[in-house]
């Protein structure tokens, strides 16, 4: 079973929805790692997350390329074209995922960003994909571009793993320099390893 990171599981929440799996999938992949429509999909499933489409994905629905006329009372809750659904949004909306995350909608149909992405792009320029935007205070709301700071997502898996804390610019340089330390140490342990090895042979 595939694992998420907080930040893998954070996109999903908020793209699935409005977005096919076989959409997410391929976001998915450029922005993190290769993932099936499989996993999207199961995903989705076991988090409760609907893509809010009704016929199965892949599998055309039983009217795909018939004309529908309706009658009745259904004439007139039919769309008419160019006639929006009660769910869409302009572009420059804001809703907040199930996470407590703040998404925008940027572009139609139905393209949103993390709001604090945003805002830090807007700051500071573009975002590497293998990097995140945080929040140092950890309130998800507080988009005070002093308090957004961008790290890859390999320091910050690690300063999880270490179980090291931060609640402003300060602490959080500490946490990366901890951080950043014990990678080098990992990677200066692992090459004198392969050495050793080499040695042996």
């Amino acid at each position: 079973m595939i694992k998420y990171t907080p930040e893998e599981r954070e996109f999903l929440r908020g793209y699935i929805p409005g977005h096919h799996h076989a959409e997410t999938a391929l976001a998915f992949t450029e922005r993190f790692r290769p993932i099936t429509r499989q996993q999207v999909e199961s995903f989705g499933a076991n988090n409760k997350v609907s893509t809010g489409f009704r016929a199965s994905e892949g599998i055309p629905p039983w009217n795909a390329g018939k004309s529908f006329q309706a009658g009745g009372r259904c004439a007139e809750t039919q769309f008419k074209p160019g006639q929006m659904p009660p769910n869409w949004r302009p572009v420059g909306s804001v809703r907040t995922d199930r996470d407590g995350y703040s998404m925008v909608k940027v572009a139609e149909p139905k393209k949103w960003v993390l709001k604090q992405r945003l805002i830090y792009e807007q700051e500071h320029g573009p975002i590497g994909k293998s990097e995140i935007v945080i929040f140092l205070d950890g309130n998800r709301q507080n988009f005070d571009p002093e308090n957004l700071a961008c790290i890859s997502r390999r320091l910050h898996s690690r300063i999880n793993q270490l179980g090291l804390q931060y609640h402003d610019r300060e602490s959080f340089d500490t946490a990366c320099a901890v951080a950043e330390l014990r990678l080098k140490m990992g990677e200066v342990k692992r090459r004198r390893k392969g050495e050793r090895k080499e040695r042996d042979h």
